[in-house]
C-alpha cells in the first residue's frame, strides 16, 4: 500500500515558571487545589447516592425519586418573570409558523394525558420550594420528533443560584463507551434499542414538584395576559436539567432487582438511554427481544427503536418497535 508523508514543522518553545498575574490567579489555585476538589467531588457524589438510595420508591409501576439537593435551606428564586418574559419570545417565534406553535401546544396536551405534567390548581400552595422554568422549541426537521420543549435550569437573576446550581451532580455511573462499541463489532447478530422519553419516564416524589412549573396559555390563540396564563408542574423529569445520574441509577437499580441473565447482559451494555445487545441465531435474538422488552417494561418503561444487521430480525419486529430510519446507529454514532 502507498504510504503518505506528511510533514510537520515543530516550533521550539521556551518556558520558564513565574508568579501568577492577577488575573490567573483563581486558575493558579484551582490546579494548586486539584487533589482536594477531587477528594471533595467524590464525598459530594456519595451524598448523592446515598440521597438516591435514601429516597427511591415505586409510584404507580414507575420509580419515584427526590432531587440530589446540594444545600438545605437553600434560597431559590421563583423566576416569574422571566419565565413570562421567555414564554412571550417562545410563543412569538413559534408564531411565525402557526403549524409550529399548533404542534407545541399539542405536546403540553399530551404530557398532561400521559401524566408528565399536572396543573398547578392554587399557585399560592405548595408543597416545598417554589421555581418556574423558562422553556423553549428545539426543532429537527428530520428526526421523528421534529420538535419539542426544552427547560432551561440554568438561568438565574443577578445575585441568585439556578436550579442547577443547587443540584449534586452525582457520579458518572455510565458504562464504558468504548468498550461496548468494541463488543458490538464482534456480534454475530447486532441489535440496538432505545427507552422511549427515557427521562419522562422519572417520576419526581411531591415535595420536589413546585422547583418545576412553567408558565402556557390556556388558548395559545389568544392574547399572551395573565388572564390566559395557565401554571403547570412537572411530575416527572423535563429535558433540560442535570438529572443523567438520577436516569441511569434508576436503570441500574431496576436492572440489578430483575433476576434474569438478559438484565445483567442489558446492564452492562446500555448507555445512557441505549441499549445494545447480541444473539448467535435468529431464534435468540428474538427470544432476547422479548425479555428485554419484558424486564423494561415492569419498569414502566416502553423499549422501541430496534434496529440489526440481521434482515430476518428486522422483518420480524412489529412497526411500532422498529427503527424510524433505514440508517442504523449505535449509540447515536
Amino acid at each position: 500500500l502507498p504510504t503518505q508523508i506528511e510533514t510537520i514543522k515543530v516550533l521550539p518553545i521556551s518556558s520558564k515558571q513565574k508568579e501568577p498575574e492577577s488575573g490567573n490567579i483563581e486558575q493558579f489555585w484551582k490546579l494548586e487545589l486539584l487533589g482536594i476538589s477531587e477528594s471533595s467531588q467524590e464525598k459530594e457524589d456519595e451524598v448523592a447516592v446515598q440521597h438516591f438510595q435514601k429516597t427511591i420508591k415505586r409510584e404507580k409501576k414507575r420509580y419515584s425519586v427526590g432531587w440530589p439537593w446540594r444545600y438545605r435551606g437553600f434560597r431559590l428564586p421563583s423566576n416569574f418573570g422571566v419565565c413570562f418574559g421567555r414564554l412571550i419570545s417562545t410563543v412569538w417565534k413559534l408564531g411565525t409558523q402557526p403549524p409550529l406553535l399548533e404542534r407545541y401546544n399539542e405536546i403540553l396536551k399530551e404530557q398532561i394525558e400521559s401524566e408528565i405534567t399536572e396543573e398547578v390548581k392554587d399557585i399560592r400552595k405548595s408543597e416545598g420550594p417554589v421555581h418556574y422554568l423558562p422553556h423553549h422549541a428545539v426543532i429537527t426537521p428530520m428526526k421523528q420528533t421534529k420538535i419539542r420543549m426544552v427547560f432551561d435550569a440554568s438561568v438565574k437573576t443577578s445575585g441568585s443560584k439556578s436550579l442547577n446550581d443547587l443540584l449534586r451532580r452525582g457520579p458518572v455511573l455510565l458504562n464504558d463507551l468504548t468498550g461496548i462499541l468494541l463488543r458490538f463489532r464482534l456480534m454475530n447478530i447486532a441489535i440496538t434499542c432505545d427507552i422511549e422519553k427515557a427521562y419522562h419516564q422519572l417520576v419526581f416524589n411531591r415535595e420536589d414538584r413546585d422547583v418545576i412549573r412553567f408558565l402556557w396559555l390556556r388558548d395559545y390563540r389568544q392574547l399572551i395576559e395573565r388572564s390566559n396564563l395557565v401554571v403547570y408542574r412537572f411530575q416527572r423529569a423535563p429535558f433540560g436539567i442535570a438529572s443523567p445520574f438520577l436516569l441511569v441509577a434508576v436503570i441500574k437499580f431496576h436492572l440489578r432487582n430483575m433476576p434474569s441473565a438478559v438484565a445483567k447482559r442489558v446492564e452492562e451494555n446500555f448507555y445512557v438511554d441505549n441499549v445494545v445487545a447480541e444473539a448467535d441465531s435468529i431464534e435468540e435474538a428474538i427470544k432476547l427481544y422479548e425479555e428485554i422488552k419484558d424486564i423494561f417494561s415492569k419498569a414502566h418503561m416502553n423499549i422501541r427503536e430496534f434496529a440489526s444487521n440481521s434482515a430476518e430480525f428486522n422483518e420480524f419486529l412489529s412497526k411500532e418497535d422498529q427503527q424510524s430510519t433505514q440508517q442504523m446507529k449505535v449509540l447515536g454514532i
